[in-house]
């Protein structure tokens, strides 16, 4: 390679970088962000539809774009939860930025298919996976918009934890309609429950948190390995193991159960799952405590649902009350896993900006501190606040009702841009990073 190349070169390295930089550094202006949706095109050409949030691709698959409106309503309540678990105190800026940049070098993307998990071994979908970098999957099918799992949706504050607790349940129990079998509720069956008089949430379990959670917590972990590595030697790793005590793994066929009167182990964490090994069973605790944390396994029937797994639903000490007694390992997250519970409710350190602290409602609305429809800030408001009851949930007050909510919202703004110039600038910003990257490329032969 000449000197000239080279120089050249390093020109339009440091040109690619700045822009990967701009792309982690786009702010969003005040109000409600409604996504834009374009045609995939290069890298993502596989995609039927592509956005991107803060610069990161997110992928949509054919049938999950035209499974229609109120599923389509579903397709944007989780490119708005991608938002909120990015910019999580809602000033329209991403909370961390090295971690927004790092996932779109990689690149790292999200993938919506019609379906979730039970797509995952399907060879149809690696096939319209993007090829370059890695994707994330969450489908249509498994998210709930309106989960009673937003504090929100169930009649208490987002952010203001004293009112978690008298909103855990209407009756003060498990019941009034909810299944406590401990199974997860992921059955889209129109299975909603009155929580307060004007208020109805979804029983089922909304994944899209989960999935997306992940793929920022991956990005994290390549960030910063001594920190948040899937290994036992991560302070991570270390605290997500010391939590699972004697209980085992399922990779290791060592597992046993946590939950019960008379447990065999004396842990609050364990995994069954035998293709969950290390690196899975340190994002999946990570989680498990970060969603504990926002107030997202704070009610009497997600405790139930995941009392195989998790036995730290209940935050912070001060809600010692709501543990569950029936449950011999049951602790609080704060009392169980002082360090699980350190490592998620730090969200302002560098290494951990990226964790979020209230639970996402769906509703993106910059100005409002992360709030949803609900914050202080006159620019935002609640998309669903004026759609009537369907009369199976009989709201009163707003009447938020969740089936009437789906079949009334529409599917986005198809090739139009987002209020203001926020994704327009993303999507300029990678246009142009990919033709300095091939430029680069090109010049690396001379």
């Amino acid at each position: 390679m000449s000197q000239k190349a080279k120089m050249l070169n390093l020109f339009l390295f440091t040109i690619l970088t700045t822009s990967f930089r701009s792309c982690s550094a786009i702010t969003y202006p005040k109000g409600n962000l409604t996504p834009e949706y374009i045609n995939g095109a290069g890298d993502y050409k596989t995609c039927h539809k592509t956005t991107t949030v803060f610069g990161v691709h997110v992928c949509i698959t054919k049938k999950a774009w035209a499974t229609g409106s109120s599923v389509g309503s579903k397709l944007n309540h989780i490119v708005q939860v991608f938002y909120q678990l990015l910019d999580n105190d809602g000033d329209g800026i991403a909370d961390a930025p090295k971690v927004v940049a790092e996932m779109i070098k990689k690149p790292r993307y999200l993938y919506i298919p019609t379906k979730g998990d039970g797509d995952r071994r399907l060879t149809s979908h690696r096939r319209l996976m993007p090829e370059k970098g890695t994707g994330q999957m969450t489908g249509i099918e498994e998210a709930f918009p309106f989960s009673c799992d937003v504090p929100r949706w169930r009649g208490a504050s987002q952010t203001d934890r004293t009112t978690w607790l008298a909103k855990r349940s209407e009756t003060g129990d498990a019941s009034n309609g909810q299944k406590t079998d401990g199974e997860n509720d992921d059955k889209d069956d129109g299975n909603r429950r009155r929580l307060t008089t004007d208020t109805c949430c979804h029983n089922s379990r909304d994944a899209t948190v989960e999935e997306i959670h992940h793929l920022i917590t991956n990005a994290a972990m390549d960030l910063w390995s001594d920190k948040w590595k899937g290994v036992k030697t991560s302070t991570a790793g270390q605290a997500a193991f010391a939590a699972n005590a004697n209980c085992g793994w399922g990779y290791l066929k060592t597992f046993k159960k946590p939950n019960g009167a008379n447990p065999t182990c004396t842990g609050q964490y364990a995994y069954s799952d035998p293709t969950c090994e290390e690196e899975c069973a340190v994002t999946e605790g990570l989680f498990w405590s970060s969603v504990s944390y926002m107030g997202g396994l704070f009610t009497d029937v997600r405790a139930a649902s995941v009392a195989n797994e998790f036995l730290m639903t209940v935050p912070d000490a001060s809600m010692k009350a709501a543990v569950n007694s029936k449950n011999k390992n049951a602790k609080t997250l704060e009392e169980g896993s002082p360090a699980l519970y350190g490592l998620v409710s730090d969200t302002t350190s560098e290494k951990n900006k990226w964790m979020p602290s209230i639970m996402p409602d769906g509703i993106y609305c910059v100005g409002n501190g992360g709030d949803g429809g609900n914050g202080n800030s006159n620019d935002c408001t609640n998309p669903y606040a004026n759609v009537l009851s369907d009369g199976k949930c009989d709201c009163a007050g707003n009447k938020i009702c969740a089936e009437s909510m789906l079949k009334k919202t529409g599917i986005g703004n198809e090739n139009k841009p987002a209020k203001g110039s926020g994704v327009q600038k993303t999507l300029g910003n990678e246009v142009v990073a990919l033709l300095l990257l091939s430029l680069a490329s090109l010049f690396s032969l001379v």
